[in-house]
């Protein structure tokens, strides 16, 4: 099987000038019909060969799960989407007591994007009331801006709102229903194959100490020097640093932006549940919203996504029609992607996981290859193979 009939092969291709993944996985259902392909590595050192079986860190793909359990709590009637901070942590909540629910999904809550939480002095066993600490960097509302920490709030509104941990509402209110096992917090299953991802946190320690791509202050860097960074080959660790060092990963916690593992028939199970959200038990009125973009939202043509209500929409063309895909890459090499059926068509979902991270020597930040370059490329690639009949050398 060359590289364009192996959507697998094509994500892991060489590009110029970028680090390729050793491997990945890929996966999709089209219909009732489901197709897995596979190439590379798992981990570098050891040369074991990737398996649709492997467990990978799902990265900013775990923000779907954050996304699809409130949308359960808002058909429930236990939450609004326009429910304010204030209502969840009282004076906590600070200059961000007006920020809503809807405000942290579609990244409009004025909340930085990024801060190293557990860097943070005086660090508690929890890291929301410093990020609730923490003045606005935006207007809410104005302006998109992606934030982590705006999903690190959101997974804690899911946990207040049902009175446990985040990782149990998800589980109880999402991955049970939907019979998905294969999915978990902190750390796959013991004994499951995972991948190999990154060498400690060499990535997130040349952030700081960098201020690339966002800065941090002078205090941040000073607890930097002496904090304990991994240094070890990280392999069914969570390699996020907030949700792994902040929220306690090791431990079998995950947190609102990340620090969940899977496999791909997993999620192509969360997948269907983002085609037919009715399936997962949200209402139509709520699944309506998640392909709706919110003013100001980035469109197409800016950044090649738009933003709906904590889900991406990619436009694709797929089969000869051009798709709409709700969709959520992952830093790790992963993506979870699904279009919901239409009249015409049939709904598709589809899986890509990559050890992105992982190299021999370890990749720069600035040379990883993009993860939606990768899902496109590896997306033609399926097209072309499953429907070349009908479309000819699609693109």
């Amino acid at each position: 099987m060359t590289t364009t009939d192996n959507p697998a092969a094509a994500t892991v291709a060489a590009a110029a000038d970028a680090h390729s993944p050793p491997g990945a996985v890929f996966a999709i259902t089209e219909g009732e019909q489901t197709h897995y392909w596979t190439s590379g590595t798992a981990d570098l050192e050891t040369a074991e060969a990737m398996t649709q079986a492997h467990a990978h860190d799902l990265a900013s793909v775990s923000k779907l799960l954050t996304t699809l359990t409130l949308q359960r709590l808002f058909t429930l009637g236990e939450l609004a989407p326009q429910d304010t901070l204030a209502r969840f942590f009282g004076p906590v909540a600070g200059a961000h007591c007006e920020v809503t629910v809807e405000d942290l999904l579609r990244h409009q809550s004025g909340f930085r994007e990024w801060w190293p939480m557990y860097l943070s002095p005086g660090r508690q066993s929890s890291p929301i009331p410093q990020i609730l600490e923490m003045p606005a960097r935006y207007p809410r509302g104005v302006e998109w801006h992606y934030s982590d920490l705006g999903m690190q709030v959101a997974g804690a509104v899911a946990a207040e709102v049902t009175a446990q941990s985040f990782s149990q509402a998800v589980g109880e209110l999402l991955l049970g229903p939907l019979g998905i096992e294969t999915i978990t917090p902190g750390r796959p299953h013991a004994g499951t194959p995972v991948t190999s991802g990154p060498l400690g946190d060499a990535i997130e320690r040349e952030m700081v100490a960098s201020n690339t791509p966002y800065p941090v202050d002078d205090s941040t860097k000073t607890a930097a020097a002496d904090f304990p960074w991994r240094e070890h080959q990280l392999r069914g660790e969570v390699a996020d640093c907030n949700a792994f060092h902040a929220f306690d990963a090791a431990s079998g916690q995950a947190a609102g932006h990340a620090g969940w593992f899977g496999d791909a028939a997993g999620l192509l199970r969360l997948g269907a549940a983002l085609a037919v959200p009715e399936n997962a038990g949200i209402s139509a009125e709520q699944s309506a919203q998640l392909a709706t973009a919110a003013p100001n939202s980035p469109d197409f043509g800016e950044v090649g996504f738009a933003q709906g209500r904590g889900a991406r929409m990619y436009q694709l063309p797929w089969r000869g029609e051009q798709r709409t895909f709700l969709a959520h890459p992952g830093f790790t090499g992963t993506y979870l992607a699904a279009a919901p059926a239409t009249p015409e068509a049939p709904k598709v979902i589809s899986v890509m996981l990559s050890n992105r991270l992982h190299g021999q020597p370890p990749p720069d930040r600035d040379r990883l290859m993009p993860v939606d370059q990768m899902w496109r490329r590896a997306m033609a690639s399926a097209n072309k193979t499953l429907h070349q009949a009908e479309t000819g050398d699609a693109q």
